[in-house]
């Protein structure tokens, strides 16, 4: 980009706005180290990417998402910003009012709570749809399954699926890594699978350590 078009970019944009980009971006930069783990991380980070190009729609949007995520691919931002979009449309909500809503620390605690109650449609939309979505195709823990003909497991046939399923999904990982298969991926993919990786290492080390296991 030409030094006369970045000067005309920005003077299309007012300083308010620039700042304020740069401020949600901070907010979908974690998001999208989320987005493997958790629903909500990835509809605030369409939500939020959406949010920017409304703030820049008057200068040049494009370089504008390059400036503030120069590691994520424009197909993949693309890809966040049309999921969201499509949910927004498909409960009719405005993208200032979502965006405020899920911003806000009080409503982040309730979506983050499961025992919290519902939100009422009729009270609350915004939320009440949010919950929703995070709570569409609900993985089913193994913990809690049961055979064909709908009997409950015992603890040992429970624990012997969790081993199936932990050494099954641990091996194919480390095949995948030894044969370096994984090198296919871009940057953002491997970055955000080293995420969730960490993630998940912490949460298995924190049990333990509730566990006062020595290992």
């Amino acid at each position: 980009m030409s030094k006369n078009t970045k000067n005309e970019t920005t003077a299309m944009t007012s300083p308010e706005d620039t700042s304020l980009s740069t401020n949600i971006a901070g907010i979908v930069l974690q998001d999208l180290q989320g987005v493997a783990i958790g629903r909500f991380c990835r509809l605030r980070a369409g939500i939020g990417l959406l949010r920017i190009k409304e703030l820049n729609e008057h200068g040049n949007w494009e370089e504008r998402m390059q400036e503030l995520f120069p590691s994520r691919t424009g197909r993949t931002l693309q890809n966040y910003m049309k999921s969201s979009r499509e949910w927004l449309e498909e409960h009719t909500l405005d993208l200032d009012e979502v965006w405020e809503r899920l911003t806000k620390s009080d409503d982040q605690k309730l979506l983050a709570d499961p025992n919290a109650p519902k939100p009422k449609k009729k009270d609350n939309p915004i939320l009440a749809a949010v919950r929703d979505y995070m709570e569409e195709a609900p993985h089913k823990s193994i913990d809690e399954g049961a055979d064909k003909s709908g009997r409950p497991l015992t603890k040992a046939e429970r624990l012997e699926a969790v081993r199936s399923v932990v050494n099954k999904a641990t091996n194919i990982l480390q095949d995948e890594i030894q044969r370096n298969s994984l090198g296919i991926l871009p940057d953002e993919d491997l970055d955000g699978l080293a995420a969730v990786l960490r993630t998940q290492s912490d949460s298995i080390r924190k049990m333990l350590a509730a566990r006062g296991a020595k290992i």
